[in-house]
């Protein structure tokens, strides 16, 4: 198939199970402008296309894509271009695999999505490779819901650039383009693995008032690799309020309410209730209050939560006066705190 515009039309495309591919320059399929849609049905086993989906140049266009294999070697697989005019276009992705199959050499083919213009873009149960970087967003809101995105594992670079992509080997890169428009990103659950698994800079060295219209929520999800808000620190958000994360954050990324983590396998878990830390908490990790007040004791206090004197997890605070939670477990009723001598209590221990 060529390169098939929707200047005038909207158009739905069942893949029914067969490969659709483009002959275009580029690899472009389709591409929607001017207020219309391109939806694709791929539920059906085998459902795939070769090529890339564009909302190109003009006012907003509209993606809408329900399950199905999406890939190119030749560009992006899904592209929103920056000369969008509006901010009115949308993304929508649900239970599908988007693969960049590209060479690592050629950054705008290795990325498997370009989000360069304004479009409010949600992807659900996907799976989304690329050699270089998974997702690019340069203005927008993008939100991920239990998405596995996976970028390069060599260094990460990035260079400004007015027509094209610009961060290598992320698999969430965050680059505010030249047009200076908002960003949001929102990141509930998945899998994010890269070199860098979510970076944020300023790449195109905008002036502070732009930036600060840019924003990062990582809510849940696991994280291989760094997180990174790059040079901008001062003037870009960046924020945590859960994950588990192979590196350790900086932590002026996590949100106030962020009280305890756990360390477990390699990886370090966020939480902002300690119920859910104590949830995740095997026998062998310890829950840490690391945002306690600091008594007299440096190295603070191991509380032991115990069924029938088994370890079931432990509390490390630094606090001498703790307000001690009623806890939850699944399979446990908790009975109280009980200190050295056998008192039992239920809501502060004063050491």
């Amino acid at each position: 198939s060529g390169r098939i515009n929707l200047e005038n039309k909207s158009i739905k495309v069942d893949l029914n199970g067969h490969v659709l591919t483009s002959s275009a320059p580029y690899g472009v399929m389709f591409c929607a402008k001017n207020g219309h849609k391109i939806s694709i049905d791929g539920t059906k086993e085998g459902s795939k296309l070769v090529g890339t989906l564009m909302i190109t140049a003009g006012t907003d266009g509209h993606i809408e894509i329900n399950g199905g294999t999406y890939e190119s070697e030749l560009y992006c697989p899904i592209y929103i271009n920056g000369a969008v005019s509006t901010d009115a276009s949308t993304l929508s992705v649900t239970n599908a695999v988007i693969k960049s199959v590209g060479t690592a050499a050629a950054s705008d083919a290795g990325c498997a999505v370009y989000l360069a213009g304004y479009s409010t873009s949600t992807f659900t149960g996907c799976t989304i490779t690329a050699p270089v970087t998974g997702i690019e967003i340069r203005a927008g809101k993008l939100t991920l819901s239990d998405c596995e995105v996976t970028g390069g594992k060599g260094e990460v670079t990035a260079e400004a650039n007015g027509n094209g992509t610009t961060v290598t080997n992320a698999a969430v890169a965050i680059s505010q383009h030249n047009t200076h428009k908002a960003i949001e990103v929102i990141i509930n659950g998945g899998k994010f693995e890269a070199t860098a698994a979510v970076y944020q800079c300023n790449v195109q060295n905008n002036p502070e008032e732009v930036q600060k219209k840019v924003s990062t929520a990582i809510n849940s999800g696991e994280f291989i690799g760094t997180v990174v808000r790059a040079a901008t620190a001062e003037k870009t958000n960046l924020s945590v309020s859960g994950g588990s994360f192979s590196n350790q954050l900086q932590e002026d990324y996590l949100a106030a309410n962020v009280d305890y983590k756990v360390y477990s396998g390699g990886m370090t878990s966020y939480f902002t209730d300690i119920n859910d830390a104590v949830a995740a908490a095997t026998e062998d990790d310890i829950v840490e209050d690391f945002r306690s007040p600091r008594g007299d004791g440096e190295d603070g206090y191991i509380v032991r939560l115990e069924d029938n004197n088994a370890v079931v997890a432990r509390i490390h605070s630094f606090a001498t006066s703790v307000s001690l939670p009623t806890l939850s477990k699944s399979g446990y009723t908790f009975k109280g705190w009980k200190d050295a001598e056998g008192k039992t209590y239920t809501s502060q221990y004063n050491i």
